[in-house]
Order: structure tokens, then C-alpha cells, then sequence
């Protein structure tokens, strides 16, 4: 028995030192920064939402596209997007909080609400007039906020695999809920295209 208790003792202490002997803290920001940045990057300081990387890729005088990616995912997921379009739109991409070079912020808040409020901080910084958003699962539910809240600046909607279908009723409408898709038809944005 005072074998079996000095091998457990014994094998503890190695796995602690052996811990400690392979442990590797985080990356430096500036050597991931230089890793998965490319010559497109760029960074907005926006306080304590954070310091936000972004991609502004294509011809400027063409019409803009701006695109949102999902959870667990950064503004990589349209490199290929971004290729295929770049000739013909203005293509934006944005990692948002807690995500791709973005990374952390400091207000520690990754709300809808703050997504949405970091896109339309970009937006107003690159003064986009009207344009298109897009998003992918979570990203596509950022963009269905953000046309909901802003409809009067979107030339169009994209969204791919939207997440939140559960939040696309609004209860407090009429007894069974209404579709919120069915909002968005309302607004000017739809209106004028008919």
C-alpha cells in the first residue's frame, strides 16, 4: 500500500513538473498581428468595444458589401468571397469582438446588441452611405438586427444560414407572434423596390 501511495505521489509531481516545463503562454498580440494579418488590414480603435480589425477590399466606387461571419469563426471565412467579388463590390469584413485578430475587448460585452453597434461604428468610420450586409450563422444574425435597426442606410439583405430563427417571432405583436421577416418587408428598404 506504501508503494501504490508513493508511485501516485511520484507520478503527481512529475505530470505538475512537466506542467510547468511544457506550459507556453499566450502568443504576443503583435506576432499573431503579423501572422493572419494580410496587406488589406486594417485596425479601429473604438474604446471599449476594442480595437477592431477589418478589411476594406475592391474598388471603392463600386457599391459596398459588407459581411459578417459566424461563431467560432473570423472576417477568413470570405477570403473567398472576397476574391470572386472584389472586381465588382466593395467588400468590408470585420472580426468581431472575441473573435480573429479583434480578439478581446474590454467591455467584455458580446451581446447581438454590441455586435451591431461595432458594425455600425465601422460603418460610420469608412461613411458608407447605403450598402449591402451580409452574414453568415451568428453573423447573419447580427445583420437581421442591424437592418432592423437601420434599414434606412441597406441596399439589401444576404443572409446565409442565419442563426436565431427562434428570435425572428416577436411575441409582443399579436398573440401567435409575428415573423419578423415579415418587419423587415415593412420597412422603407422593401418598399421602395416593389
Amino acid at each position: 500500500m506504501k508503494i501504490l501511495k508513493f508511485l501516485g505521489f511520484f507520478l503527481l509531481i512529475v505530470l505538475i513538473g512537466a506542467g510547468i516545463a511544457l506550459y507556453e503562454g499566450d502568443i504576443p498580440s503583435d506576432v499573431i498581428d503579423a501572422r493572419y494579418s494580410s496587406h488589406s488590414s486594417q485596425f479601429l480603435d473604438l474604446g471599449a468595444a476594442g480595437r477592431i480589425h477589418y478589411r476594406d477590399d475592391g474598388n471603392r466606387r463600386h457599391p459596398a458589401l459588407v459581411l459578417i461571419h459566424g461563431s467560432a469563426a473570423s472576417l477568413h471565412t470570405f477570403d473567398p468571397w472576397v476574391e470572386r467579388l472584389a472586381s465588382e463590390f466593395r467588400v468590408i469584413t470585420l472580426d468581431l469582438p472575441g473573435h480573429g485578430l479583434t480578439g478581446a475587448v474590454p467591455s467584455a460585452d458580446y451581446s447581438l446588441e454590441a455586435y451591431a453597434g461595432v458594425v455600425r461604428s465601422l460603418i460610420e468610420h469608412l461613411a458608407l452611405d447605403q450598402f449591402v450586409i451580409g452574414g453568415n450563422s451568428m453573423g447573419g444574425r447580427v445583420a437581421w438586427h442591424y437592418a432592423l435597426t437601420y434599414p434606412e442606410q441597406l441596399r439589401g439583405l444576404v443572409l446565409i444560414n442565419a442563426g436565431g430563427l427562434a428570435e425572428w417571432r416577436d411575441e409582443s405583436s399579436d398573440e401567435n407572434g409575428a415573423v419578423l421577416v415579415f418587419e423587415l418587408l415593412r420597412k422603407t428598404l422593401v418598399q421602395g423596390h416593389r
